[in-house]
Order: C-alpha cells, then structure tokens, then sequence
C-alpha cells in the first residue's frame, strides 16, 4: 500500500512494514499461524537433512539458513515446497524433487533406512503370498 509520510512524501510499504510504521502488534492468532510455518519448515529441514547432503551443511540449522538462501517457502503441510526456477516461475517440489533440482545425493544413514524399508516389504509380501491368494498373482514379485 502507498501511505504520507511525515515529510509528505509517499511510501510504498509491505503489509508487515505498514503494521511497523503505525505500531500495530500482532493478533494471537497470527502468532500461532507464524508458529506452525516455523514448525513446518524445520521439520521439512529435519527430513532434507535426514536424507540428503546439503551443500556444505552440517546440521539442521544450517539446512534452514540454506533454505532461506534460496527463497526456498514450505508449503503448511510441511511435505512440499516451492521454490523460483531459472525462468523465474516459482515451482511446487516434494522434498525428493528439490533434492533433484539442487543435485543432492542421498546420505548413507537413509540409504540403509530405505534398504530395510525394502526388506520388510518384501517380508511382508512373502508372508501376504504365503498365507492368502491375493487376485491373481502367482508370485512374491
């Protein structure tokens, strides 16, 4: 919005730079609203950090100034974020996605969760194929 400012002259302002320039205080509300963002981002930050190398980062926190680095906005469920391409459109990706545009190999530590991952699924499916006739299947595979 354009606001006078005590000189006359006109100010552009932000909604936030506007609630500043009059003292206006947040609601509680919005609080708790900026709280879960909060809560969101460093968890997608924990997960990133978790499954990926960062760059150079060594820990979450560094995982979150990195984010913030590149503009990087996580949506409210915390499982997707949103982050400006090269042509400068903004782009929705799941966290395996932006570890794809930034080029982040998996670390080690999620490496071996994602292979145990696989050896109880395929346990489960012996056991399923074992015990029950499911459709029409005729093996494990």
């Amino acid at each position: 919005c354009y606001v006078s400012a005590p000189d006359g002259s006109r100010l552009m302002l932000s909604l936030g730079s506007l609630a500043d320039f009059f003292g206006f205080k947040e609601t509680e509300k919005y609080k708790v609203k900026a709280k879960n963002r909060e809560m969101c981002f460093r968890k997608f930050a924990e997960k990133l950090h978790d499954r990926y190398k960062v760059g150079d980062c060594e820990s979450v926190e560094h995982v979150m100034e990195w984010l913030q680095s590149k503009e990087v906005a996580v949506n409210a469920s915390g499982t997707g974020c949103y982050v400006s391409a090269p042509d400068g459109s903004r782009l929705m990706l799941s966290l395996g996605s932006l570890a794809d545009f930034f080029g982040f190999k998996e670390t080690e530590k999620y490496k071996v969760k994602a292979k145990n991952r696989e050896m109880c699924f395929r346990k489960f499916a012996e056991k399923l194929h074992d015990r029950y006739k499911v459709g029409d299947c005729e093996s494990v595979e």
